[in-house]
């Protein structure tokens, strides 16, 4: 009798203890719910975000691993399968969500019916995949050395760099490019329904190859614009993951390492990383093209052709300068067949098969750009252009030929975000390493491709600039190989080495400073846009826009653009004057460019009249940036000081001031509308 009453005291302090616990839980977050609930809801957001990008990912490897099996690939490193799967099941979707734009059907509720089917149709893989995933977590674990040495430090500055350029990945989209393109396609292709041309911009889908914008429609039609630069971050973890298994595969894990570690703190990498760009997304596919094709002159396995076809035609439907992989492949091919003249035949057929999957690849692609702009390609306009230089451009050769032989130190020494010379930040490693190049010589054939790929990337590059200089951004495709150059000559270095002097010290000691260096710009950038406010929901997401879009040099971008939406009438068409073309959150009807740089003012009034502009927002301290001294040697176009006095009669005589912000942009009405 005594034990049973103890027992039924201890059931009741048990149950008094569990209803305290509750209360006093319940009520704390009830006082305090202001400060719980609101960075609870932001980090489910975030989280969402994050789970919504990584099951595109994962639909795209799941699905490219069934078109490999399709191939039946033999690939050397579960690295290897998964990146060249994700890079095909990448190609898969983004032709699968173009064709639903051609057919006028891009409804997010049946963009989300199609990613629930997609699931349920490798919903048994993807059971074994978590399975499996299980089993690697603790191969990792386990496997995980905590000694300080060479390669913990490389593993450090690998996942330090990747997780900042995840949270910065994770805020609310502010790039310039973004803004101005990269998701204006996006939304505007899920506003109509369809690649139909908006009438803020007739050729938005025609301008600019299509084949990231449609990953980014289904990121944002999904959910929003931040799982859509998840998904653009996607492409950094999947090359990073690519220069491990071709290291891996053709140099051995010390090298796979080092070279990742060396992309990954490449400053312009981890800038373009954090945006909605498709600079990461061709570095990708023309990488793994070369890899391919690598692959295939060791083994003559047609299904390796077959797979650089494809990744490089991919390339080319990411970005235009794709196109210079598409190069390289059938220098590769021209390289073999002379190698190999006994076997003309089999050249000649394996050539053929190169042209055939690339046109099958790019037919879509092509087709939808035929349908929009009456051309083959966006790249189209350009090369005619291009064509109808004069010969005399031919004289001054010799001075070319030499700028660009100096142009690997401009852009290493020279070249920062915010400069006009080359307009982005890159490693001094590439360069540091670059003498190696003639002292060393690769002993195996891989690493002498990738040699001869960046040779003909980089002349290609120089030969196409944006103005005076190139943009180093735009060399995006060259630094995955010119990692694992670099990485593989560092490991040669003790070749080198003297009894009294050890120059492969020297070098890693240097690599490692410079490593540390990038780390900190990273943790500064990361400062500077400072979003963990946001995440723990202590700011807004009206709130981090303001705070950096309305800084710098177009200070007053975003207060403008809210005020255009909140007190302009809905039938409001403004024009966006240059140098200011963002519109990606203006919510009236915002044609950005509506003049041409040497109009008059008359002229520019016809196309005011032409394109039934009501309003005029104009970037004063935009203008007053690019006419100033310091940027003359990015854009040699005298029209331009001519222009703007040309714009100030028009608003004289025609528009008055409506709004000015912080005297940056200003708003100004039509007097009759």
């Amino acid at each position: 009798m005594g034990n049973r009453k103890l027992l039924w005291v201890k059931y009741l302090l048990l149950a008094g203890l569990v209803v305290w616990i509750f209360l006093v839980s319940g009520f704390y977050f009830l006082y305090h719910q202001d400060e719980i609930k609101n960075a609870l809801l932001a980090l489910s957001s975030w989280l969402l975000d994050l789970s919504l990008a990584l099951i595109i990912v994962t639909l795209a490897a799941l699905w490219g691993g069934q078109l490999g099996r399709f191939l039946r690939l033999r690939h050397h490193s579960a690295w290897e399968r998964f990146v060249f799967s994700a890079g095909l099941g990448y190609g898969l979707l983004a032709t699968l969500v173009l064709l639903l734009g051609l057919s006028g059907l891009l409804y997010r509720w049946l963009l989300w019916l199609i990613v629930v089917l997609l699931s349920a149709g490798v919903w048994k893989e993807i059971k074994r995949l978590s399975g499996q995933a299980r089993r690697w977590h603790t191969t990792i674990v386990n496997g995980l050395s905590l000694r300080f040495d060479f390669r913990t430090l490389l593993l450090f500055f690998l996942g330090a760099n990747l997780l900042i350029a995840t949270f910065l990945a994770s805020a609310p989209p502010t790039g310039w490019d973004a803004l101005v393109i990269h998701l204006v396609v996006p939304k505007m292709a899920l506003r109509e329904h369809g690649l139909s041309p908006p009438a803020e911009a007739p050729n938005l889908f025609s301008q600019k190859p299509l084949l990231e914008h449609m990953l980014f429609t289904l990121g944002m039609a999904l959910r929003g614009d931040r799982v859509a630069k998840l998904v653009a971050f996607s492409f950094t973890l999947l090359t990073v993951g690519a220069i491990y298994a071709f290291g891996q595969r053709f140099c051995g894990p010390r090298v796979a390492l080092l070279a990742a570690a060396i992309f990954a703190s490449t400053p312009s990498v981890l800038v373009i990383s954090s945006t909605a760009y498709v600079d990461l997304g061709v570095a990708f596919y023309t990488f793994l093209s070369v890899y391919g094709l690598i692959n295939w002159l060791g083994t003559h396995n047609r299904r390796w052709l077959v797979t650089c076809a494809i990744f490089g035609a991919l390339a080319w439907q990411v970005k235009d300068n794709g196109l210079f992989v598409l190069v390289v492949l059938f220098l590769g091919m021209a390289y073999d067949l002379v190698r190999h003249r006994d076997r003309w035949a089999e050249g000649v057929k394996s050539f053929l098969l190169l042209v055939a999957v690339i046109g099958l690849v790019v037919f879509p692609w092509l087709l939808s750009s035929m349908v929009l702009s009456g051309k083959p390609s966006p790249a189209w306009t350009e090369l005619e252009a291009k064509a109808t230089v004069p010969s005399s451009s031919l004289a001054g050769l010799p001075h070319k030929v030499l700028r660009t032989i100096v142009m690997p130190w401009e852009m290493t020494i020279v070249g920062a975000w915010g400069n006009p010379a080359y307009a982005s930040t890159i490693t001094p490693l590439f360069l540091l390493l670059l003498p190696l190049w003639f002292f060393i010589r690769p002993k195996d054939e891989a690493i002498s491709f990738l040699i001869f790929f960046s040779l003909v990337e980089f002349i290609l590059w120089a030969a196409n600039p944006i103005g005076p200089y190139p943009q180093s951004r735009l060399a995006m495709p060259l630094f995955p190989a010119l990692s694992v150059i670099s990485a593989y000559l560092f490991e040669r270095l003790p070749s080198l080495d003297l009894p009294a002097f050890s120059l492969y010290k020297l070098f890693r000691l240097v690599l490692l400073l410079l490593l540390g260096l990038h780390l900190v710009a990273q943790m500064g950038l990361a400062a500077f846009y400072n979003p963990w406010p946001f995440f723990l929901g202590r700011e807004t997401r009206e709130g981090y826009l303001t705070r950096i879009l309305d800084q710098g040099i177009s200070s007053g971008h975003y207060s403008a653009l809210t005020y255009i939406n909140e007190h302009l009438p809905a039938d409001a068409r403004v024009g966006i004057v240059w140098p200011e073309r963002r519109i990606y959150y203006c919510e009236r009807i915002c044609i950005p460019s509506p003049f041409q740089a040497d109009d008059t003012a008359e002229e520019m009034m016809i196309k005011v009249r032409e394109k039934g502009l009501t309003h005029l927002l104009v970037s004063k301290k935009g203008q007053e940036f690019i006419l100033s001294a310091d940027f003359t040697i990015a854009e040699n176009i005298p029209p331009r000081d001519r222009f703007v006095e040309n714009l100030k009669t028009l608003l004289e005589e025609h528009f008055w001031l409506v709004h000015n912000e912080v005297d940056s942009f200003l708003l100004y009405a039509l007097e009759d509308s």
